[in-house]
């Protein structure tokens, strides 16, 4: 888990809001400061570098969120893939010999469908990891059943349950795992304070600020900054997530 997950976006918003603000105001403070003391007119160094750090923060921010927003839509991708692998193995129930192990086979599958849409609907992360511990145990019992279905299984079953896991899989690490490190979570922060200190002093230096500009500087940054956290989360809450698009798709399943 990332540090930031236990944190309700609310009060993320609220949070940034009121550091990036007292940031600014001690920057300008110190910019005015600065100006009384040396009775500087000019700061062309100091407006120099406020721009330069504005041009880099804007490209951390770019860099930040393509890369979510390529994980997200990766995510959803493997999301729809998984439903599909769901509702074939379903079906090709049909291609074992035995009745009861049709019968348990379909079981499991629905299974499997109802405890990841139950996980998805609360956006628990424990729940979820019973959800994938079970999945797993699911996964195996499909493979027995599958191996031990007659002389030899069906190649059509044995080529659809290898997709199945295999997809199973590489959602897991797509949506736990190759998650933004905390290093660009530092780095980004440690930009964002530098900058927006820096354009406080720049105009504390220059003796005049607009707070409404100052304002709209920090609302709009929190608000960038909000949609790249959201994305990074399992389970996200602005935008409809993979999961829940999955728990949309899901009635299309046929029911047993």
């Amino acid at each position: 888990m990332n540090p930031l997950d236990s944190i309700p976006l609310w009060l993320l918003a609220l949070l940034m809001i009121g550091v990036l603000s007292i940031i600014i105001e001690l920057g300008f403070q110190a910019g005015k400061r600065i100006a009384s003391e040396k009775g500087l007119s000019k700061h062309p160094v100091e407006a120099s570098v406020s721009t330069a750090m504005l041009g880099l923060l804007a490209f951390m921010l770019a860099f930040t969120f393509g890369a979510a927003v390529s994980r997200s839509k990766e995510s959803r991708q493997l999301a729809v893939a998984d439903l599909n692998n769901t509702v074939t193995l379903y079906r090709l129930a049909d291609l074992m010999k035995s009745p009861e192990n049709q019968e348990e086979f379909r079981a499991l599958t629905e299974e499997y469908k109802e405890i990841r849409s139950a996980a998805i609907q609360r956006k628990d992360l424990g729940q979820l990891a019973k959800a994938m511990n079970r999945s797993r145990e699911i996964q195996d019992r499909l493979w027995d059943l599958t191996l031990n279905d007659g002389d030899s299984p069906h190649p059509e079953l044995v080529k659809n349950l290898l997709k199945f896991v295999e997809t199973d899989s590489a959602r897991r690490a797509t949506g736990l795992h190759q998650r933004l490190p905390m290093t660009i979570w530092y780095t980004l922060g440690g930009l964002t304070a530098l900058t927006t200190g820096l354009l406080g002093m720049n105009s504390g230096l220059h003796g005049r600020r607009s707070r409404l500009v100052a304002t709209l500087f920090i609302v709009a940054y929190s608000i960038v900054l909000l949609l790249i956290v959201d994305l990074d989360r399992p389970f996200r809450t602005l935008f409809e997530s993979a999961d829940a698009k999955v728990e949309k798709a899901i009635e299309t399943m046929p029911e047993s």
